[in-house]
C-alpha cells in the first residue's frame, strides 16, 4: 500500500485502465518509477538518465557507475539536484571511463531509495573491433505491444540501439487501436502534455527494459513532437538519454558518434525541411547547414564504415502502375521522404562518389516496412548501374520495419496481394534487393572489417508474445557499395557493353516497339531476362522495330540491338 500511495502521487496527470495492456510503473524502485537509461556513448563518457519525480524536488539524487553489478568498483559518481524545470529528470554525464567497456549504473534518492540497475557500454576505439547495432523506428504504443524491444533488451551481443524517429506518437491511428487506455489518449498541446506523453510510454516495461540494458542514440521525426516547436523538443531531450550537440540550440539533434570501426551520423529530416531551396521546386530537406555538415564529416571520416541514420527512406520508390491499387495520386510512394527531395539526394550521392568514399550504409525509418536497396545515382540508367550484380551503386540502404506502427495490411490493403505488389515494385525499382510489407520487428546491423550484415527479426504485435523470427539476412562487402546478391546471377557481356535504347510501351504486354538509329535497319535483336539468360532473338528489318513479347513471363527484361556481332544499343522493359 505504501508503494501504491506513492505511485498515485508520482504518476503524470493522465489516468487510465491498464487491464491487459502491459503498462505499469516500476513501483518497486520508486521514486524512479520510469527506470533508467543511457545514450550517446563515446569512448570515455556516457549520458545517463532517470526520472525522480516531484517528491524529490530540490533534493540531490546520487548516481554511481561501476565496472561490476555489485558496485564494488566505482568508476564515476556524482549528484544531480532535481528541479521542476526539467520535468524532474536527471541527466548526468559520466566521464573518465574506459573504451569498449561494460558498465553498470544506478541512482539513489534521499532515504536510500534505489533505482533499478542499468547496464551500458562505452564506444570502442579499435578500428577493427566488430560492432552490433539494433535498429528500430516507428514505435506506437497504441498500435501494438513492444515485443521487439524485449527481444533486443535480452540480446547481449548488442552494443548500441539506433532509434530513427517516431519513438513516441502524438496521436492514435483510428485503424490501429490495440492498446488504448481510458480516458482515450488525446494529442499533446503543451509542455506538460508532451511530458505526460513521454511518461505514458515509459509505463511500458519492455521499453524500460531496453533503455535499461543498452545505450541508445536517437534522432526524431514528426510524431516525436509534431509542430509544437520548442515544447515538444524540450520534452524529447528531457526524457531521452540524448546529449544536445549544441546546448544552446534546442532545434539541433544531428550529430556524429565515433564508434571504432564506424562513424555514425544521425540526421534530422524534420526541423529544416523546406526552409531553404536550391532552386524553385527543389527544396532542401536537411537545410544547407546540415547538408554542408554531413558532407564535411564524410570527407573527414577515417572510419572504415560510415553509418548514416536518417528518419526517412533514401531509395527511389516508384509506384508507376500501382497508383490505383494503392489509392495514391503520385508516382512515388512517399513524397515526404528523399523522393520528395531528389536534387539533394543526387547531390549527396554524387558527392560521396566524387570523393570515392566507400562503405556508406544508410539506416532508415518511417516507412513501416522492410527494404534493402542499392543506392546508385539513377537505378534506371543501365549504362551506369547493373541490377543483377549491384555494380554502379554508390552506397546501400538498410530500412528495418516498424516496431509496431501499421504497415501494408494494417493500412487496409489485402495481405494476399503482397507477393504480387512486391514483385512488381522490385521490377519497377531494379535497385531494390529485398522488400517485405506486412511484418513488424527490428533490424540488426553487424559491422566487421570485411563486411556489414543486415538482418531482419520479425515479432508479433497484437499480444505479449515471445515469438521472433530471423527472416532475412544480406551482406555488403568492404568496398563493394552494393548488397551482395543472395544467389549469383549472370549478366551478359552484350548487356554490359551496349548503350541506351528507348522502348515503348513500358510496361509491355504483347508487343514492344523501338526506333533504331539510322544504319541499324538489319540489326539482330536479343532479349535477356533478369538472370542474364537470352529468351528471344530475331533479325530486324527497318529502323522501326517490333518485338513480340506475348509469350514472355511477367518480369524485367533487357533488349539489345546487335550490329556486325557487336552490341550497339540496349533498353530495359517490364513485361506485365
Amino acid at each position: 500500500m505504501k508503494h501504491l500511495a506513492l505511485l498515485l502521487l508520482l504518476l503524470p496527470t493522465f489516468a487510465f485502465s491498464q487491464a491487459n495492456l502491459n503498462m505499469y510503473a516500476d513501483t518497486l524502485h520508486a521514486p524512479f518509477i520510469y527506470g533508467v537509461a543511457s545514450g550517446d556513448p563515446t569512448a570515455t563518457s556516457i549520458q545517463l538518465w532517470t526520472y525522480a519525480g516531484p517528491s524529490t524536488l530540490g533534493q540531490d539524487v546520487t548516481w554511481l557507475v561501476a565496472t561490476d553489478s555489485l558496485f564494488t568498483n566505482i568508476a564515476a559518481s556524482g549528484t544531480v539536484t532535481i528541479t521542476a524545470n526539467n520535468g524532474y529528470t536527471a541527466k548526468p554525464v559520466a566521464t573518465d571511463l574506459q573504451p569498449n567497456t561494460n558498465y553498470y549504473y544506478r541512482f539513489y534518492a534521499p532515504g536510500n531509495s534505489l533505482s533499478v540497475t542499468g547496464r551500458t557500454h562505452t564506444a570502442p576505439v579499435n578500428p577493427t573491433q566488430p560492432v552490433n547495432f539494433g535498429v528500430v523506428s516507428c514505435s506506437s504504443i497504441f498500435s501494438g505491444y513492444f515485443n521487439a524491444y524485449r527481444h533486443l533488451a535480452n540480446d547481449t551481443s548488442i552494443d548500441l540501439i539506433i532509434h530513427l524517429g517516431d519513438y513516441i506518437y502524438d496521436f492514435v491511428d483510428p485503424d490501429e487501436q490495440v492498446r488504448i487506455t481510458t480516458p482515450f489518449p488525446t494529442g499533446p498541446d503543451n509542455l506538460a502534455e508532451w511530458r505526460d506523453r513521454q511518461m505514458y510510454y515509459l509505463m511500458d516495461p519492455d521499453l524500460r527494459l531496453l533503455r535499461q540494458m543498452h545505450p541508445w542514440v536517437h534522432t526524431w521525426d514528426n510524431h516525436d513532437f509534431d509542430n509544437d516547436g520548442p515544447v515538444g523538443t524540450r520534452a524529447f531531450f528531457e526524457f531521452t538519454p540524448t546529449t544536445q550537440p549544441v546546448p544552446a540550440d534546442s532545434n539541433r539533434i544531428y550529430r556524429k558518434l565515433t564508434y571504432g570501426i564506424t562513424d555514425i551520423f544521425m540526421l534530422d529530416m524534420h526541423r529544416y525541411k523546406d526552409v531553404e531551396q536550391y532552386s524553385p521546386n527543389n527544396p532542401s530537406v536537411l537545410g544547407f547547414n546540415q547538408y554542408n555538415w554531413i558532407k564535411a564529416e564524410l570527407a573527414a571520416s577515417t572510419a572504415q564504415w560510415k553509418v548514416i541514420g536518417t528518419p526517412k527512406m533514401v531509395t527511389h520508390w516508384s509506384i508507376e502502375g500501382l497508383q490505383g491499387l494503392l489509392g495514391i495520386n503520385a508516382t512515388v510512394l512517399f513524397e515526404n521522404a528523399w523522393d520528395g527531395y531528389m536534387l539533394e539526394r543526387e547531390k549527396l550521392l554524387k558527392y560521396i562518389d566524387s570523393l570515392n568514399i566507400d562503405n556508406v550504409v544508410f539506416v532508415s525509418g518511417d516507412s513501416h516496412f522492410s527494404q534493402l536497396a542499392d543506392l546508385p545515382i539513377d537505378a534506371q540508367d543501365t549504362l551506369t548501374y547493373f541490377p543483377a550484380t549491384g555494380q554502379g551503386s554508390i552506397a546501400v540502404e538498410f530500412l528495418p520495419t516498424s516496431v509496431s506502427r501499421g504497415n501494408f495490411d494494417e493500412m487496409g490493403y489485402d495481405a494476399t496481394l503482397q507477393p504480387v505488389i512486391v514483385e512488381y515494385i522490385d521490377i519497377v525499382n531494379p535497385n531494390h534487393v529485398y522488400t517485405e510489407l506486412i511484418q513488424h520487428g527490428y533490424g540488426l546491423l553487424n559491422i566487421k572489417p570485411d563486411s556489414s550484415v543486415a538482418q531482419y527479426v520479425y515479432c508479433p504485435i497484437l499480444t505479449v508474445n515471445d515469438d521472433a523470427v530471423l527472416a532475412h539476412s544480406q551482406t555488403v562487402m568492404d568496398g563493394a557499395n552494393h548488397w551482395k546478391r543472395v544467389s549469383p546471377v549472370i549478366i551478359s557481356i552484350n548487356e554490359q557493353k551496349a548503350e541506351k535504347l528507348d522502348v515503348y510501351p513500358n510496361p509491355a504486354q504483347n508487343e514492344l516497339w523501338m526506333r533504331l538509329p539510322v544504319g541499324m535497319d538489319n540489326a539482330m535483336l536479343e532479349v535477356y531476362d533478369n538472370t542474364g539468360r537470352r529468351v528471344l532473338q530475331q533479325l530486324n528489318l527497318g529502323t522501326l522495330a517490333k518485338v513480340d513479347t506475348g509469350l514472355l513471363s511477367t518480369g524485367l527484361y533487357t533488349v539489345i540491338a546487335i550490329q556486325s556481332g557487336q552490341p550497339v544499343i540496349k533498353g530495359r522493359f517490364i513485361k506485365e
